[in-house]
């Protein structure tokens, strides 16, 4: 290999490798994963009409639509010890941390969070006690 062409070799893997590194084509290093997962309350049920499963350590953005013309309640043990982001209107957050939280009629509410422990848990509306759902966060591996 002659000098000239060995450098024009080196300068365009150093300038190609860190693209690549970038891309995740070079390391297998995880990436962050933003989830979406919507719930609408709907003639005092929920329904879930977004999910995915998160993978651990995600960042998860629940959206909780409130449809009825009644206030709803939401409380659930997944946010115990959660550090929990809320972004609403019309929502009142109780408690230390997040224990709960009041959707008037017609409000939405988006609640950004970690999973940090896999798991199945319950909601349900402290208002109205038949009004129940459950999530089913699983440990998924990305690849």
């Amino acid at each position: 290999m002659k000098p000239r062409s060995k450098t024009w070799f080196i300068l365009a893997l150093a300038l190609v490798t860190p693209l690549l590194a970038l891309d995740g084509w070079l390391f297998n290093s995880a990436q962050a994963v933003e989830v979406e997962i919507e719930l609408t309350i709907r003639q005092s049920q929920y329904f879930k009409t977004k999910w995915a499963p998160p993978p651990e350590n995600s960042s998860v953005v629940l959206t909780i639509k409130n449809e009825d013309d009644i206030r709803h309640g939401f409380t659930s043990q997944l946010f115990q010890d959660l550090l929990v982001r809320t972004l609403s209107d019309g929502v009142q957050v109780y408690g230390k941390g997040i224990q709960g939280l009041y959707l008037d009629p017609g409000a939405t509410i988006q609640l950004r969070f970690q999973v940090l422990r896999p798991g199945d848990y319950e909601f349900n509306c402290d208002l109205h006690p038949s009004m129940r759902g459950e999530l089913l966060l699983l440990h998924v591996d990305v690849v």
